[in-house]
């Protein structure tokens, strides 16, 4: 995961699920840890209590917390990006991770190259100039050379039994020469 997406998780896990300007006072509080068992402070139409219970953490239920449903719609799309900041957090990989480490730590890294190769001893200093060459441009590529068939004088395919038969001696008898 790129730090960005790292700062964006940090970003979104930091606010509230009651983020509107009017729950100011709201967020302050701490959520309850148990099961709330009172009821909303605002008044009903009728001029009594209201009976539904306050949102966790507010002393007002949904209705009288002036909260819309464009306000869920907002909070789902944030729940949404939420997950799936988590989720690409999850499938970052060791080899994310060290490279995230690497790019923090790259001018420490950098200092420890020149370190070697300025250093007295020679062996030390052609090391960590060839690590540091073959850390940026690459190891050269290694070629296998293919020969054809028909320049390979031991070309078994297109022997004969006979022929596969007395190489075998051959073999053996070579084999048992040098011992």
């Amino acid at each position: 995961m790129d730090t960005a997406a790292a700062r964006r998780l940090q970003r979104l896990t930091s606010i509230s699920a009651l983020e509107t300007p009017s729950d100011a006072r709201l967020q302050s509080e701490p959520p309850p840890n148990t099961l709330q068992t009172d009821c909303c402070a605002a008044r009903n139409r009728q001029g009594g209590p209201c009976a539904a219970p306050p949102l966790k953490g507010a002393n007002v239920c949904l209705a009288h917390s002036g909260r819309t449903r464009l306000d869920s719609a907002k909070d789902a799309a944030r729940s949404a990006e939420v997950r799936r900041a988590k989720a690409e957090a999850r499938r970052e990989t060791l080899r994310d991770k060290l490279a995230r480490k690497l790019e923090e730590h790259a001018d420490e890294v950098v200092a420890e190259y020149v370190a070697g190769i300025r250093s007295g001893d020679p062996n030390r200093a052609y090391r960590a100039a060839e690590a540091w060459i073959s850390r940026v441009h690459g190891r050269p590529k290694e070629t296998v050379e293919t020969v054809s068939a028909s320049d390979d004088p031991l070309d078994i395919a297109s022997m004969s039994r006979e022929q596969r038969a007395s190489g075998r001696a051959l073999h053996r008898h070579l084999g048992n020469a040098r011992r």
